[in-house]
């Protein structure tokens, strides 16, 4: 029997208790300042830097500027603030400005007779290294001592040759070694994309790869493997050849960076330093589809995002870090059978500012409905839920950036930034004159070898990433597969192990990211070295702003900085946050160095 002391001690206890666990609660609702957007950023205009008289960073391209291989090196000069300057063939070359360029990129179609040959072998006396995007066919290298020499082609081993694995050495891209080699049927079902299938080229003495074909043959030797990636050395210059269809998209961009870097002592850019994660057409407002997502998940769809979906991404931010950006459908057919409820607004609206996530809009749906009305709709239902939030981000799905002037006129003035788009266009670009693009870069439940090469390429040239999971396929699913467990377990396991080596870039909300990549565009500059000590002098930098650099030195580490912190990021790369617009970056060495110091 409980004594009455003890009794109202258990009492006091449960009241104590029970005031204690109300309180906290009380207080985190009061404090949850919901319906503000902390990464909301103002809408000015972008202010591009303009490179176009900087001739201390030239590049020369040789080619159809409108061609794949145009627009990469288009892409990639932008980026890094490089002046491009292009000819349609050798004959209209101006001789000096291909002598005073940095690099000269170029592809084998706009060499046919031997005396163009001739002059590239001369202008590589010279000193002007060269890249070759793709290569002739390997009938014609074989038959042509001239073109050999200029490739540092020493034999044409086999005209074809099939690879059971591609090697990237660790060193070129960021993210260390990869080797592409499927271990089971399944693997190679999912994952192989790339050409195994090639010319088989064996190299002078002096060269280095840095991508090789691996074989099936034991016997064969390292130095004898199909080279696909890789650096001659030809009279005084240097000469980058690519092997495969590398070039011709957004990959390009980071290996222009890589050869860069080859090619130096050091190098140094600048990046966005910007990891985003975002789920697309977050459509848990309104019971959709209601016949198939019960047969699928015995419950309405509002209660599977409530249920499954959510608490699935939660758990998922906790383990990879990632910072969330969900693009909002309050409804994907606006057909009147299903309205949005107001109550799941203001629910996301909560968890979100918890987990310090963003809120953005959808311009995507279901329906053919104008974009003028599905707007309208999407502003009144927030209007219904008395909601204030000012969205930054917006998702364009399949709409072009044309729509986005419907924004404004429909009560979504606040918009900075849009998601979508081309990304072999543009990574990064404007989509008008107050907003930034940003392109999509992975779906996170798809990662082929070809992918994962794109997406260190990309963080090798902009340390930027922007993984899109697009929940249409969830809510609307074809098939099996597309069943949100089957597409989430593909989604963690790849967002927890291919972005692992990029742990070092900060993960951003995707209007986190529009700020930085408005600094990028706006900033120029301009490095030299002295001695050990790198001098970095940037214009174009808004006051307490930091711009993000990347540099990248062999055997050589950072021993200090003024005016700027840093982060290894691997060996031989640092992330360089500027803090001032005069930095200077002093290095120590490690080993003898064998690099030539450029100008």
């Amino acid at each position: 029997m409980v004594s009455k002391r003890r009794f109202f001690i258990l009492v006091m206890m449960m009241f104590v208790l029970l005031f204690m666990f109300q309180f906290t609660q009380v207080v985190k609702e009061r404090g949850n300042t919901y319906d503000t957007n902390p990464f909301l950023q103002d809408k000015d205009a972008i202010q591009v830097a303009d490179v176009s008289k900087n001739t201390k960073k030239q590049i020369v391209f040789i080619g159809d500027r409108e061609g794949k291989y145009g627009k990469v090196v288009s892409q990639w000069c932008n980026y890094t603030k490089r002046k491009m300057i292009s000819f349609d063939s050798l004959e209209f070359c101006q001789s000096h400005q291909l002598e005073q360029s940095e690099l000269v990129v170029t592809y084998a179609d706009m060499f046919s007779t031997d005396a163009d040959l001739d002059e590239v072998i001369a202008y590589m006396k010279k000193e002007v290294s060269f890249v070759f995007c793709d290569l002739p066919e390997p009938s014609t290298i074989a038959m042509s001592s001239r073109w050999r020499k200029i490739l540092g082609i020493k034999q044409v081993k086999s005209e074809n040759v099939t690879l059971s694995g591609v090697n990237l050495f660790d060193g070129f891209l960021l993210g260390g070694q990869a080797i592409y080699q499927p271990r089971d049927a399944k693997e190679k079902e999912e994952r192989q994309d790339l050409d195994w299938e090639i010319p088989w080229y064996l190299l002078e003495s002096g060269s280095k790869s840095y991508m090789v074909g691996m074989m099936e043959d034991a016997s064969v030797k390292n130095e004898e493997l199909p080279a696909i990636v890789w650096r001659a050395s030809v009279e005084n210059a240097k000469v980058f050849a690519v092997n495969g269809d590398y070039m011709g998209d957004c990959t390009g961009v980071g290996f222009l960076d890589a050869m860069m870097a080859e090619l130096h002592r050091y190098e140094i850019y600048p990046v966005v330093n910007a990891q985003n994660l975002s789920m697309a057409n977050f459509s848990a407002f309104a019971n959709e589809n209601e016949e198939k997502i019960k047969a699928l998940y015995t419950r309405k769809s509002n209660a599977v995002f409530r249920d499954i979906i959510w608490p699935g991404l939660c758990a998922n931010l906790e383990q990879s870090g990632f910072a969330l950006t969900c693009f909002f459908s309050p409804q994907m057919k606006y057909d009147g059978k299903s309205e949005p409820e107001t109550e799941e607004l203001i629910f996301y609206l909560k968890e979100m500012r918890e987990k310090s996530a963003e809120a953005g809009i959808s311009l995507d749906c279901k329906d053919s409905i104008e974009i003028y009305e599905k707007l309208e709709k999407d502003a009144s239902y927030m209007k219904r839920a008395k909601s204030k939030y000012q969205y930054g981000a917006v998702y364009l799905g399949e709409e072009e950036t044309e729509s986005l002037s419907a924004l404004s006129q429909c009560g979504f003035s606040s918009i900075t930034t849009a998601v979508g788009g081309d990304l072999d266009e543009n990574i990064l670009s404007m989509a008008d004159g107050t907003t930034t693009l940003q392109s999509v870069t992975s779906n996170g439940i798809s990662h082929t070898y070809r992918q994962d090469i794109r997406m260190k390429s990309l963080q090798t040239a902009l340390a930027y990433s922007n993984i899109v999971f697009d929940l249409k396929q969830v809510m609307w699913p074809e098939k099996k597969e597309d069943r949100w467990e089957v597409l989430f377990e593909k989604f963690t396991s790849n967002t927890n192990t291919y972005w692992k080596a990029f742990e070092s870039f900060d993960k951003t909300t995707v209007s986190q990211a529009d700020k930085k990549i408005r600094n990028l565009l706006a900033a120029d500059y301009s490095d030299s070295c002295e001695g050990d000590t790198i001098y970095l002098h940037i214009s174009g930098k808004s006051q307490g702003e930091t711009i993000w650099f990347l540099l990248r030195t062999h055997n050589e580490e950072i021993d200090s900085t003024v005016g700027a912190e840093y982060k290894k990021v691997e060996d031989g790369a640092y992330l360089i946050g500027a803090k001032e617009e005069k930095v200077s970056i002093r290095l120590k060495s490690k080993d003898a160095f064998i690099y030539p110091l450029t100008p």
